[in-house]
């Protein structure tokens, strides 16, 4: 049987692998030994969705960041909060949202908002920072634009 040399492939710093292989070996010997390698170096490069997905976590705790430092919630709390927030923005982007949160004066406020005319009304689209605990939405009742903090959200309402 043919040997072949030792081989070394390196594609990054961190990916160096030897491989010893021989010639005449079975079909699932070879792909045990090759699949991996070739799924390695398909992940050197971050995706657009990828890089996307991580801007989007990265985002996501800022935010809990900042809303466990005004609130003094605990991590989680936080983390499912902001999460919270997010999914409420992604739906009033495409269309009304009923919704409860609670207000300065501590009374509990059920509302009806959209964030669909917010770049007609404004000239730029919605894109909150993190850092900012406020969330704007046009409430369609009082039919006026209004804001409440991000820790004081309690839930999506279901109709």
């Amino acid at each position: 049987m043919i040997c072949a040399k030792k081989r070394k492939h390196s594609c990054t710093k961190s990916f160096n692998v030897s491989l010893w292989f021989k010639l005449g070996q079975p079909l699932h010997y070879l792909l045990s030994t090759f699949v991996p390698i070739i799924k390695s170096l398909k992940r050197i490069k971050m995706t657009e969705t990828e890089k996307n997905h991580s801007f989007q976590r990265v985002q996501l705790m800022k935010q809990a960041a900042v809303i466990r430092q005004n609130n003094g919630m605990n991590r989680h709390d936080a983390l499912v909060t902001a999460h919270r927030i997010g999914a409420l923005i992604r739906q009033m982007h495409h269309g009304n949202v009923c919704f409860r949160y609670t207000k300065q004066d501590g009374t509990i406020r059920h509302a009806t908002g959209t964030l669909t005319g917010y770049e007609h009304s404004f000239h730029r689209p919605y894109l909150p920072k993190p850092e900012n605990t406020f969330v704007v939405y046009y409430d369609i009742e009082a039919k006026g634009w209004r804001t409440f903090h991000a820790e004081n959200f309690l839930d999506i309402e279901v109709e």
